[in-house]
């Protein structure tokens, strides 16, 4: 049983580890839009060295959204019974995969990005969107012991979307 435990802890203190080396940081300076504005946002990724930030992508909670929240935006649900997430469609740029946009450029770890997503058609109301990086290992097969192809990070951002003349008065 010790030897159990001991090995137990040692896999958790690795996998906490590993995973530690890993973040995902995101900031927004504005709180309160008009429908319609970008909502503009800095990342901060960090990472070990043989690892890079490829794509990004934003969504929200679908059970905490209005019921036309896709049908008035344009965005893509994806109907999961257990996850049911709206993925933000209107970014920074092309999407190599419906609902991911790339990773802006960097050169190193730690590096902030700047960049947004399109609040076009949004009902007014609180939101959180959640933002998930995905990061890929630069050269999968010569991984060590322990080194994954790829990892998921994410945080998150909060505002609101308000009335054109409640947000620009900033109540």
């Amino acid at each position: 049983m010790k030897k159990f435990l001991a090995a137990a802890a040692l896999l958790l203190a690795a996998c906490t580890s590993w995973s530690s080396d890993f973040t995902l940081k995101c900031e927004i300076a504005k709180t309160v839009f008009a429908p319609g504005e970008k909502i503009a946002f800095d990342m901060t990724a960090t990472y070990p060295e043989v690892y890079k930030p490829y794509l990004w992508r934003a969504y929200l909670n679908a059970r905490k959204v209005p019921a036309d929240f896709c049908e008035k935006t344009g965005a893509y649900n994806n109907n999961h019974k257990t996850y049911p997430e709206i993925f933000i469609l209107k970014g920074d740029g092309k999407q190599p995969q419906k609902g991911y946009f790339r990773y802006p450029a960097v050169k190193a770890s730690g590096e902030k990005v700047s960049t947004f997503f399109s609040s076009e058609n949004w009902p007014v109301g609180d939101y959180v969107v959640t933002i998930q990086v995905l990061l890929v290992h630069k050269n999968p097969k010569a991984r060590k012991a322990g080194e994954k192809e790829y990892c998921y990070k994410q945080s998150y951002i909060k505002f609101t979307v308000k009335a054109p003349d409640a947000a620009a008065s900033g109540k």
